[in-house]
């Protein structure tokens, strides 16, 4: 069951990456290039750290190592696809100025820590302030900075990881909740305008 569910997220990260590229390479969507520079890091921070405290190749293991490596590999495609289109989301934002201080701050502190819930906080600290960045950007765009299938692959890609982590630690829980709760914000903000704009048609 756990390997199933495993695939099926598998999955919904390679579609959710070809729903951005397919709707990205137009002007229809502008998402925030620094949220995604920092969600890179940060996926490849949680890849790091689980390679580092590997201590078993079980099939668990191998499941999970393979959702890490697809996390960390979907956001940096997705990084890299922003920064080849050009730097037209390149002009850092006051608001942008202080997540980046802040998310600065936090991966020094990443760094100098030993205690593993600590820089499991950081990582969700850096991942909160990467979806800070998406909401602040889809509400400036009033809801077309990103598109809705993506948002609704990552929605189904969280609720699963609930369900996979069923009997797991209070880290991945967090991590989990966390996830399910910034994913269905980001898409939250994208239908209130969209109703919004389909209210005032109506009107």
């Amino acid at each position: 069951m756990g390997t199933i569910i495993f695939c099926l997220i598998l999955v919904l990260t390679g579609m959710s990456v070809w729903v951005f590229f397919k709707n990205v390479t137009g002007a229809n969507t502008r998402p925030s290039i620094l949220a995604w520079f920092i969600i890179s890091i940060t996926t490849g921070i949680a890849l790091a750290s689980f390679l580092c405290n590997l201590s078993v190749l079980n099939e668990a293991n191998i499941a999970k190592g393979a959702l890490f490596f697809a996390n960390f590999g979907a956001s940096v495609v997705i990084f890299l696809r922003l920064l080849y289109l050009g730097g037209y989301n390149l002009k850092l934002s006051v608001f942008d100025k202080v997540s980046s201080v802040a998310a600065t701050w936090i991966l020094i502190y990443w760094f100098l820590s030993d205690d593993p819930v600590g820089a499991n906080l950081c990582t969700q600290g850096l991942m909160i302030i990467s979806y800070c960045l998406i909401i602040e950007r889809v509400v400036k765009t009033k809801g077309k900075s990103d598109n809705r299938l993506f948002w609704w692959c990552a929605v189904g890609m969280s609720i699963l990881s609930l369900v996979s982590i069923q009997g797991g630690g209070i880290l991945e829980a967090v991590n989990t909740y966390r996830s399910i709760i910034s994913t269905s914000a980001v898409l939250g903000t994208i239908y209130y305008f969209r109703v919004k704009q389909c209210a005032q048609k109506v009107t």
